[in-house]
């Protein structure tokens, strides 16, 4: 056995104790949690605002919310740099906090042929990284992992953030990946043998509905950090209708197997209102409910990135935040026919941006940023940080 195939064995054998079981090590009760996404676009300067305010408070938790590198995912040897060069932001400040990165779509090449490789040299690179460049608690504590789930593998991964807190991170990319032309990691059961594409699914929720009974006994609030949000009031909110939706179902046999090109099939798959998506929304908020939210005490935020724009909604019947934080890199329009659209269907409240900002128009523009959760013992608090007109940071607090 040499020592690659050493590493991976050991590898794996790691992500299946954490994602089954808690580490004993924690934060601190005080602690914050930056959240960003779709940072993969060569601008740089969110990231570096959000390492200055790392800098007096280091042992943080920073979670990048996919999209790492457009458009299509790492091609080693090629594009490496443009991770790197947001790894080396940090690695600048010295920074001895966690970071974590979940994937994104453009991340799994956009559903593409190989997007599963390059999800696995993405993890390789981060991972390297991580342990050889930079002394963080992902050593410590990760094994000097830092790319979750892993193996293009759906998750979950759990990990704590303190007494009162866990942190789950999910690839929602790996359910919208077409199932007859393009391959997705597996899970490994529970005698080592690797499962299938089925199995796969079904044990991601056996672990998501024991994983939340337990946070649940431990009277734990939860944090999801994935890529894909569930109410959305940009492009990816909108709802495809008539001449459309036969586009993306003839899109979808032609992209694929002649193009193999970001044509309807892939554009539309990114959606809430596509199928596949909106089938995991409603399984997932089910599993949600039926395992965790219908404690008394239990309180859940879930945070996305894939649009390019910062939001804030409230649910009217849970006791549930959901947080759109992906302007890392680039911005998108707002629609204001999006807002009515989702706060009747989900019964939820736009909280972030406003209605007001729309002053009689149908869209508006967004700026750049990310959300910080400050965590303590009784309450988080949530904070959009936006980029000023002047470069500077503008952070305000939202609940």
């Amino acid at each position: 056995m040499n020592d690659m195939t050493f590493s991976k064995i050991l590898a794996t054998g790691f992500l299946a104790i954490l994602s089954s079981q808690i580490p004993t090590v924690c934060f601190a009760q005080d602690h914050s949690v930056y959240l960003i996404g779709d940072t993969g676009e060569e601008n740089l300067a969110v990231i570096k605002l959000l390492a200055n305010e790392l800098k007096n408070n280091q042992r943080e938790t920073v979670v990048f919310l996919g999209d790492n590198i457009y458009p299509g995912g790492l091609v080693k040897g090629k594009n490496d740099s443009v991770m790197t060069d947001q790894l080396e932001v940090f690695k600048d400040i010295s920074f001895n906090g966690r970071l974590l990165f979940v994937p994104g779509n453009h991340d799994w090449r956009n559903s593409k042929f190989n997007g599963l490789k390059r999800i696995k040299d993405q993890k390789q690179l981060i991972d390297q990284y991580v342990t050889n460049e930079m002394e963080t608690l992902n050593e410590s504590e990760l094994g000097g992992q830092a790319h979750f789930p892993g193996g293009g593998t759906p998750g979950p991964v759990v990990i704590p953030i303190n007494s009162t807190l866990d942190l789950y991170l999910i690839d929602t990319q790996w359910f919208l990946e077409s199932k007859m032309f393009t391959s997705v990691g597996k899970a490994i059961g529970e005698n080592g043998e690797k499962l299938s594409r089925k199995k796969t699914k079904e044990k991601f929720w056996g672990d998501l509905e024991s994983r939340l009974q337990q946070s649940d006994a431990n009277n734990k609030k939860v944090l999801i950090a994935a890529h894909h949000p569930l109410q959305s009031i940009g492009g990816h909110g909108k709802k495809k209708t008539g001449f459309k939706i036969l586009l993306q179902t003839v899109g979808q046999v032609f992209s694929t197997i002649i193009l193999r090109q970001k044509t309807p099939y892939q554009l539309f798959s990114q959606d809430i209102q596509h199928s596949r998506y909106s089938k995991f929304k409603k399984k997932f908020m089910k599993t949600l409910d039926d395992n965790y939210l219908k404690s008394g005490n239990s309180q859940v935020i879930y945070t996305a990135g894939h649009e390019h724009n910062l939001q804030f909604w409230k649910d009217n019947n849970r006791n549930a935040q959901y947080i759109v934080s992906g302007s890392g890199s680039k911005t998108t329009h707002y629609y204001k026919e999006l807002v009515d659209l989702y706060e009747q269907s989900d019964d939820v409240t736009l909280d972030y941006p406003k209605k007001e900002i729309f002053k009689g128009l149908d869209e508006v523009g967004s700026n750049m940023g990310f959300f910080r959760l400050d965590i303590n013992e009784e309450k988080i608090d949530i904070n959009a940080c936006e980029l000023r007109s002047d470069n500077t940071l503008s952070c305000f607090p939202l609940n």
